[in-house]
């Protein structure tokens, strides 16, 4: 499981041991309890120990590690991508968008980065070869698309 330290908890006065300061850095929303062990080097059961007093005191929340775009973030990627597969392809452009994610359940409410990659794979699946090209070169050319395939 993957959790979140909730740093309105170090605001609301309580005094923390260096240890505990430590373990809720590595508590970032995107490594598990494992990952956030090794990131701290303290011993395993010290740590187990400090992630049960954050939990049962609400300072820790479980979240995703695979968190959904927001609104903006989610118009940054889709709109340049239905603009471009309709001078691809036609007026199907944003049809063609909402069926791939529909093909792998996702939607524009839960889009998350790490499926942005397999949205472009499930497009280029029904691509002829120069549509897979004219696609690509625009993908490439797109920064925030590269760093998210990447």
């Amino acid at each position: 499981a993957v959790f979140k330290f909730n740093k309105k908890s170090l605001q609301k006065g309580k005094q923390f041991k260096p240890s505990e300061l430590e373990v809720s850095f590595a508590m970032d929303g995107k490594k598990s309890i494992k990952q956030a062990m090794r990131a701290t080097e303290m011993p395993q059961l010290e740590v187990m120990v400090i992630v049960y007093k954050f939990l049962k005191n609400g300072a820790l929340t479980q979240t995703s590690p695979h968190a959904p775009l927001t609104e903006q973030q989610v118009n940054d990627f889709i709109e340049p991508l239905e603009e471009v597969l309709s001078d691809i392809i036609g007026p199907a452009g944003p049809l063609i968008v909402s069926q791939s994610m529909d093909a792998f359940g996702a939607s524009l409410d839960n889009l998350a980065l790490c499926d942005l990659s397999l949205l472009l794979a499930t497009i280029l699946y029904h691509f002829d070869e120069d549509e897979k090209k004219a696609l690509m070169d625009w993908v490439l050319s797109n920064e925030k698309w590269v760093e998210a395939i990447s």
